[in-house]
């Protein structure tokens, strides 16, 4: 029926199938029906090849499970248990009853490899005597089963099944040779039973939809990013960790075949980081000495998902319902990293406006922002580090000054004040084709003038308020395209297109994520 390539299982040739046909008149003789049964058997067989494999079948039985008992003289008696497999020929094989082996170690020559097998087999059984006419008499039904053997060959034409080998050597002198069971599943060592090599086939598990598989992509995205903002903001292991499995998950939903029964294994990797995630968090706020992100309550938003999570997950039923609420947990998690890490969304002149320190990630408009470099000008090895320079200025101040902010707070910083000219710099630790954003802080006390801000092969203004001399701290922006970040280190010019003096403190480098 199927002839097929042994090891490969690569099918070359099927018979071509008939089904029978009934008509009136049809004469049915016992080829008739044979040939009926012939196509479902072959039908089963195609199927198994193609939608099985070859090998034992999990969870049929008892798996044709070999118990050794203790023989004695070298004779090893096993028992082998019920089971199912199907042949390379797509035949299903069946062990209905315990059936008692011998291994006799004295028929091979050591060192030998014995191997114990399975093949199909088919008895014919429920003969019907006819004393009047032994024409009409024969078998009524044919029985399929298993034949097992011990042998020291394993050839695959006979179309065996390796249930488990063993390889014998020669005990110490005088030493009787015994099999005995495998200490070690990965390494059985000589004269134990070694089931490594024993083929197993796939069986059906439920299907996945694809509602619900979209549905899962969409939240492992979401898992992925928001841990990789999280990351840029708490340098946890765990982030960059839950990065990679919420990236690997997906993976396996969008290429493998995944089915129902596999999501929780997919999911429970997402549990036991985030949980590890909490640890890390509460041991940097040990080492710190001082507890802020843990008495938030988006930190027990994630703590209480995450126990949750994982109280559903080890008792997992195998229930949409129970998924569901798995499914939320993850959610919320997101939820809870997202309301910690990520800022609130600003604009530009909200940004001018804020008086403390600015964070690693910047939510302006609807675009987030990481912060790549920055220039401390009270650090001298921060300006020389950016290569600081002024070039045709005149009148080069530096003051240590501390200023307030138009909401009232005082923030003190190191101001670099100057005439005319243009003040150069160098920017590293850059990303290609990602917009850059600059922003200064800048005493406005002089305002109403601009300066240029010059990329090389493109120019910005910067525009500087109108005087205050009472709140005089603002944080002024440009903002450059993908297009012109052509580089990992860019030297930045900023040059004073009006006449007058011009003020500016520490600057910050940020580009879109």
């Amino acid at each position: 029926m199927i002839k097929s390539m042994e090891d490969r299982k690569i099918i070359r040739e099927i018979e071509q199938f008939k089904r029978a046909n009934f008509f009136n008149g049809l004469m049915a003789s016992p080829r008739f029906w044979n040939g009926i049964q012939d196509y479902h058997y072959n039908k089963e067989s195609f199927y198994n090849t193609v939608f099985h494999g070859y090998g034992v079948l999990p969870g049929v039985m008892e798996n044709f499970a070999i118990q050794r008992l203790k023989g004695t003289g070298g004779v090893a008696a096993l028992i082998v248990h019920p089971g199912a497999a199907i042949d390379n020929q797509g035949r299903a094989i069946f062990l209905y009853e315990p059936q008692a082996l011998t291994l006799d170690v004295r028929k091979y020559k050591l060192p030998a490899t014995v191997y114990i097998t399975v093949r199909f087999n088919e008895v014919m059984e429920d003969f019907f005597q006819n004393d009047e006419n032994p024409d009409y008499q024969g078998y009524m039904s044919k029985v399929e089963t298993a034949k097992l053997e011990v042998s020291n060959t394993l050839d695959a034409s006979r179309h065996v099944i390796e249930l488990g080998r063993v390889s014998l050597e020669e005990g110490e002198e005088g030493e009787e040779v015994s099999v005995t069971d495998a200490g070690d599943f990965a390494n059985p060592g000589p004269n134990a039973l070694d089931f490594r090599f024993v083929p197993w086939v796939r069986t059906f598990k439920r299907g996945l939809s694809p509602y619900l598989s979209e549905f899962l992509i969409t939240l492992l995205n979401k898992s992925r990013n928001i841990a990789q903002v999280a990351y840029d903001m708490l340098e946890l292991p765990g982030f960059r960790e839950l990065q990679t499995i919420s990236l690997t998950a997906r993976m396996l939903l969008q290429c493998g075949d995944v089915s129902f029964n596999d999501i929780v294994n997919i999911i429970y990797p997402l549990f036991d980081i985030n949980n590890q995630i909490v640890q890390e968090i509460l041991e940097y706020e040990r080492n710190k000495g001082k507890r802020t992100i843990s008495t938030t309550e988006n930190f027990e938003l994630v703590k209480r998902n995450v126990f949750e999570m994982g109280d559903r997950i080890k008792s997992f039923d195998d229930t949409y319902e129970t998924l569901d609420v798995i499914l939320k947990c993850m959610e919320k998690i997101s939820e809870g990293y997202q309301n910690l890490f990520i800022t609130k969304k600003i604009t530009s002149t909200d940004l001018s406006l804020m008086s403390e320190d600015l964070s690693r990630i910047l939510l302006l408009e609807d675009e987030r922002y990481t912060l790549v470099d920055f220039i401390d000008l009270r650090d001298r090895e921060s300006t020389e580090a950016h290569k600081l320079e002024f070039i045709d200025t005149t009148d080069v101040q530096t003051t240590n000054i501390a200023l307030s902010y138009p909401d009232g707070k005082i923030v003190r910083d190191t101001v670099k004040r100057y005439l005319g000219g243009t003040v150069r710099f160098n920017v590293k630790n850059i990303i290609k084709k990602r917009d850059l954003l600059i922003i200064r802080r800048t005493d406005v006390i002089h305002g109403n003038y601009r300066v240029s801000v010059d990329l090389g092969n493109t120019k910005k203004v910067l525009k500087v308020d109108v005087p205050d001399s009472r709140h005089r701290w603002r944080n002024l922006s440009v903002q450059f395209h993908e297009d012109y970040i052509d580089k990992y280190s860019l030297t930045v010019n900023m040059t004073m297109e009006d006449q007058g003096r011009d003020n500016f403190g520490r600057i910050w480098i940020y580009q879109k994520i």
